[in-house]
């Protein structure tokens, strides 16, 4: 008897070892909110502020007329397809002038959730 206990131990104790470590794979977080899967393109601009300018980011969202396939982390997806745009703008401290903002950059690809009609 005291054999099959100390086994029954050992093999409590394997297993204990074994999920406190976690899986064994890493898992994909996911996106912040249900409704946008992201895939990562480019980078945001770098935007610089100065003694006498403001730097800042804006950014935009191109979304298609119609729900269809979009690209996904995973691979692909149903849902609105739209595109993701960021630049950098820069406006004066003194606010006498006009803001100017550089050209839209290609950030990512966003799929949003379709609305059931």
């Amino acid at each position: 008897m005291p054999r099959k206990l100390i086994r029954w131990v050992s093999a409590s104790c394997f297993v204990l070892a074994l999920s406190a470590c976690g899986p064994a794979e890493t898992q994909e977080q996911t996106p912040s909110t249900v409704d946008e899967v992201e895939q990562s393109i480019g980078s945001t601009p770098s935007c610089t502020s100065s003694t006498t300018v403001v730097g800042f980011i804006q950014s935009k969202t191109d979304w298609a007329a119609a729900c269809g396939n979009c690209a996904t982390v995973a691979g692909g997806g149903f849902g609105l397809p739209g595109t993701y745009y960021e630049r950098c703008c820069q406006q004066p401290r003194s606010g006498d002038g006009p803001t100017t903002c550089g050209s839209w950059k290609l950030i990512k690809p966003v799929c949003s959730a379709c609305s059931p009609l």
